[in-house]
């Protein structure tokens, strides 16, 4: 029997406040009942510790001391490493050998980059409106790209089409998933680490794969 993993179903509203509450790492992802939070266990040689530098410019507007976590020096350019490096390593320990992403650039170039690193076969699937250069950047990490349809939902479609029908093959989402969510959450344990504690922690949200 293949190996088919596709997105978990929604939360209900009560889990959903469980994770705005206290962060996905208070759910066991098999039972969605509520855990002590400990760090992430992230696959070594995967990701950069990245630096925590002050901004000048946005402390002197806000009046407040403002660090940036400086993610774009992850190997892909950004955080999402994070999330598809835990992810990717935790499928492959499941035995599964192809990973088939669906993205609009961003997140299918870190699903490449760290299937990669891991030896993984990875297809990544985008709609007609991603970039040629995001395309090459893709392909350089020996991935195969698959473009179609005008928009994500659609290449989003075709991608768990492909996973359906293949052995072996796991599906790789965007930002929905409690295992993309755990390795993202790995920001906050450097901070802590670090024995950094802010007052807030700003973050720019999307798909909202960061909401964590």
């Amino acid at each position: 029997v293949g190996i088919h993993r596709l997105p978990p179903p929604p939360l209900s509203a009560h889990n959903a406040l469980r994770v705005k509450a206290f962060g996905p790492r208070a759910l066991r992802l098999s039972s969605l009942s509520l855990v002590a939070m400990t760090c992430v266990n992230m696959p070594p040689g995967m990701i950069n510790q990245t630096p925590l530098l002050e901004s000048q410019p946005l402390s002197e507007m806000l009046g407040k001391r403002v660090l940036l976590k400086m993610e774009a020096l992850q190997q892909s350019g950004s955080f999402k490493d994070r999330g598809m490096a835990y992810m990717c390593s935790q499928l492959q320990k499941q035995g599964v050998s192809r990973l088939i992403s669906s993205s609009g650039g961003n997140a299918g170039l870190a699903a490449a980059t760290m299937g990669r690193k891991l030896g993984m076969a990875v297809r990544v699937v985008v709609p007609t409106t991603t970039k040629p250069l995001m395309l090459e950047r893709i392909r350089a990490q020996q991935a195969e790209v698959r473009v179609h349809g005008a928009n994500w939902n659609e290449a989003d479609g075709l991608a768990r089409d492909m996973v359906a029908k293949e052995e072996t093959a796991a599906y790789v989402p965007p930002y929905e998933d409690p295992l993309l969510w755990e390795g993202h959450s790995s920001i906050i344990d450097e901070l802590a680490a670090a024995g950094v504690k802010p007052d807030a922690v700003v973050a720019s949200v999307g798909g909202g794969g960061l909401y964590c």
